[in-house]
């Protein structure tokens, strides 16, 4: 390595800072981290380097975790190095150096030492000189520049808010193809910021971030079209694009919820409720707990075979405990509810084959969801899918449910009745193994 002022950064030919009107930095630091820089450089470096940093070394240390330490703090940001605060290491241009940026003629590198000054991350922080250099960028059309010029300002940056220019910057910026500008300027159409309302002008702009896969403004350019806000009511468009950003969050978020309830309801789709089921479901085993609360009262309302009260409650009471308040309301409702009505079953033995046994099983189901902790989920699991079983009723005050005769399976939920006057109420329900 060729030994310069100690301090200094120098550039080569080749580095993208001379377009920036840089030729030279000073680099400030503790003479440790002095001393790391040039060992990390001269085991690393690989032919020319775009920067030389040199530093006096009065005792050479082999730094055995210097590769590790170096990496982490080590940022490399249009040829400039420079380490985190936490390592007391300030990067300025040199004294002599003309000012950073006043050279710049590509939009991309002006939009690059924009954002460095915008943060102070390499140089010191002047928001000013960011401003600046964004709109010398946007002028050049760097259309990111362009949006994060408007997020500046809407933050401050230029001094009292203008949502004019705002909405101007964000307009180009949705010209350019930037997704995220297309939605902020759909916003300040729907919401009046910097120009008079126009729904029909939001929502167009809404689909146009759609079709640059915003997925947050498909969800929300369905809901206007649901509502007629900026275009005719349209509920087949608006499951359309609600299918899109479902499709495109992986299986979660509102517009799934919003999908399943149209498939549930036969909103601008035709009604599938086992469509609506299997989106719910991949939702929630997902982990989305506002998917999973939406199931829970999905199976709550719907009727056997899609409906499962009672795993639908026990849904509904995980995803309110995660802060899901539609689930909460849900829970609500069940507890208002009547309780299960008394039973009504006739003397006799039944197979799980007749209706009687199947009337019995559905009983017991429905007093389960209203009786939460008497019934075990594995009861339950037990009971929703019964492979063999047997209903016996006698004359006196007795009756019993299995979901599998002794010896045929693993294990096997009972059901204990009781008979008050001509009606039958449970009293028990166990799943024991081996149909002990």
């Amino acid at each position: 390595m060729k030994v310069l002022d100690p301090g200094r950064v120098y550039l080569n030919q080749n580095s993208r800072l001379k377009g920036l009107g840089i030729r030279e930095a000073v680099v400030r630091v503790p003479a440790e981290t002095s001393n790391k820089i040039v060992e990390y450089l001269r085991n690393n470096q690989q032919g020319e380097p775009t920067v030389t940093v040199v530093g006096r070394i009065e005792k050479p240390e082999n730094i055995t975790t210097a590769d590790k330490e170096l990496r982490e703090v080590l940022s490399v940001s249009a040829g400039i190095i420079c380490f985190s605060p936490a390592l007391d290491v300030t990067c300025l241009p040199a004294p002599d150096a003309p000012p950073v940026g006043k050279e710049c003629t590509n939009p991309k590198d002006c939009a690059e030492v924009a954002e460095q000054f915008y943060t102070g991350n390499v140089f010191p922080k002047d928001v000013a000189r960011a401003v600046e250099l964004w709109s010398r960028a946007c002028d050049g059309e760097h259309y990111e520049a362009c949006t994060r010029l408007a997020a500046a300002i809407e933050k401050g940056a230029a001094g009292k808010v203008d949502e004019t220019r705002i909405l101007a910057l964000v307009e180009r910026g949705c010209l350019g193809g930037v997704a995220h500008a297309c939605q902020v300027a759909a916003e300040q159409y729907a919401s009046g910021k910097g120009t008079a309302k126009n729904p029909a002008k939001s929502l167009s702009l809404l689909r146009k971030a759609c079709d640059f896969r915003e997925f947050e403004a498909c969800t929300t350019a369905a809901i206007r079209l649901q509502r007629g806000e900026g275009a005719a009511p349209d509920s087949s468009e608006a499951a359309r694009y609600f299918d899109i950003a479902c499709t495109g969050t992986g299986g979660k978020g509102p517009a799934c919820v919003l999908l399943a309830l149209a498939y549930e309801n036969g909103t601008g789709v035709t009604k599938d409720l086992n469509r609506a089921l299997a989106i719910y479901e991949k939702g929630c085993a997902a982990q989305d707990q506002d998917l999973c609360g939406a199931l829970g009262g999905f199976l709550m309302e719907a009727e056997p075979p899609i409906g499962d009260k009672a795993r639908g409650k026990l849904l509904s009471e995980k995803a309110c405990r995660h802060g899901n308040q539609a689930a909460c309301q849900w829970l609500r409702q069940v507890a208002m509810a009547p309780a299960a009505a008394p039973i009504n079953l006739s003397a006799g033995k039944f197979t799980a084959a007749t209706p009687q046994w199947k009337a019995a099983r559905d009983a017991v189901v429905a007093w389960c969801s209203a009786n939460a902790g008497k019934c075990t989920e594995q009861a339950l699991d037990d009971l929703r899918k019964p492979a063999d079983g047997v209903l016996e009723v006698g004359a006196g005050a007795d009756a019993t449910l299995t979901t599998c005769s002794p010896g045929n399976c693993p294990g096997a939920s009972f059901v204990e009745f009781k008979r008050s006057g001509a009606s039958w109420s449970v009293t028990k329900v166990e799943w024991s193994p081996m149909g002990d």
